[in-house]
């Protein structure tokens, strides 16, 4: 179980329709552990903490690529 199998898998989900499809039958109750359950089935392990800490580390990546169009700095250096 890795972090990097997590991240796998969803770059793969916004590939694949197949699993995009599985993920909108998942239960939002149990989203995680199916999120899991749904990748060891496209052979790829990790545990629920991999895919928190890959979900965080693919939208700060997104983040820094495409930037926040929510926030704007000002000369002071500070959000809004």
């Amino acid at each position: 179980m890795t972090v990097a199998a997590a991240l796998t898998f969803i770059r793969r989900a916004r590939a694949d329709p197949a699993i995009r499809a599985a993920l909108e039958c998942a239960s939002e109750a149990a989203a995680t552990g199916a999120i899991c359950a749904i990748g060891a089935d496209h052979g790829l392990a990790f545990s629920e903490s991999d895919f928190d800490r890959a979900f965080a580390i693919e939208w700060t990546a997104r983040w820094a690529h495409f930037g926040n169009p929510d926030t704007t700095i000002d000369k002071g250096g500070k959000g809004k």
